[in-house]
């Protein structure tokens, strides 16, 4: 296996998305913590995007985009993935297009002008409707499905800009499975990384 590199950032839920695919797939992997006020130019040279997750094949191959990396993860995986969640593809469309968005005004209402408070709480209400089904019927594994993966940091964000939320709007199990994976040991090596 060639020599994995990630440009990473502990706190990027883009990033963790990639960082807990390297790790469930049992990929050795170095990581590189990025600055992303201080960009490297090796960096900038292997991703003019200049955002993280970018993982290096080899001295080849640059993946920089985070589902690119976990489809490419799978791929080469070395344990077997959980069965994923129903309308898996359903869900990861939902949650770029709608919840990560209301989720970003949610969290920072000051950067944005066009808040509306009743829009953003229905959004994100809509995609965790979803989620709270598709979990319903899912057994709690210490490994993560594609989809539970993909949008697992960014129920994460939620809960770390209101812990009450997911609470007081009824996602019982929704907050099961976060605290679950919270206190899983992928998780805690991951963000230990």
């Amino acid at each position: 296996m060639k020599q994995l590199t990630l440009f990473s950032f502990r706190r990027c839920p883009y990033a963790i998305r990639a960082r807990l695919a390297l790790c469930q797939s049992q990929l050795p992997h170095v990581i590189e913590e990025i600055d992303l006020k201080s960009k490297p130019t090796h960096f900038l040279t292997l991703s003019p995007k200049a955002t993280v997750p970018v993982l290096v094949v080899g001295d080849q191959t640059v993946l920089d985009e985070s589902l690119d990396i976990v489809n490419w993860c799978i791929a080469q995986s070395h344990t077997s993935w959980p069965e994923d969640l129903p309308q898996a593809d359903n869900l990861c469309y939902e949650l770029h297009e709608k919840f990560i968005p209301a989720l970003n005004r949610f969290k920072y209402p000051n950067r944005y002008t066009d808040i509306d408070t009743d829009t953003i709480q229905r959004q994100m209400q809509q995609f965790l409707d979803t989620i709270q089904h598709s979990l319903s019927s899912r057994t709690s594994s210490e490994l993560m499905s594609k989809s539970e993966l993909i949008v697992f940091p960014f129920i994460r964000q939620l809960h770390i800009a209101d812990a009450s939320w997911l609470a007081h709007h009824q996602y019982a199990v929704v907050e099961q499975w976060l605290d679950h994976y919270l206190s899983s040991t992928l998780f805690n090596r991951v963000m230990a990384q």
